[in-house]
């Protein structure tokens, strides 16, 4: 998993998810942006985890969904795209 993780933040994370996702609907709405996920500090705590932690029954957003379950209503956790 560390291998896969480590190829896809290299190969993919630049070029797809700042370039040509985030940045072009930001620039097409005359925006600039900040992606938190990105920040070093909280991109260093997410490399650190557990295995486990990362990903939970196919679920890759288990431990942000544990982290916000008391902050967010339980309508909008049970929402299809929720995270």
């Amino acid at each position: 998993m560390e291998r896969s993780r480590e190829l896809a933040q290299c190969l993919l994370l630049p070029e797809y998810l700042v370039t040509q996702q985030a940045g072009q609907i930001l620039v097409n709405h005359g925006m600039c942006g900040y992606s938190p996920f990105l920040e070093k500090n909280i991109a260093n705590f997410a490399k650190r985890l557990p295995d486990q932690f990362k990903l939970c029954h196919g679920n890759e957003k288990h431990i942000l969904k544990k982290a916000y379950e008391n902050a967010i209503p339980l309508a909008i956790q049970k929402r299809k795209n929720f995270l």
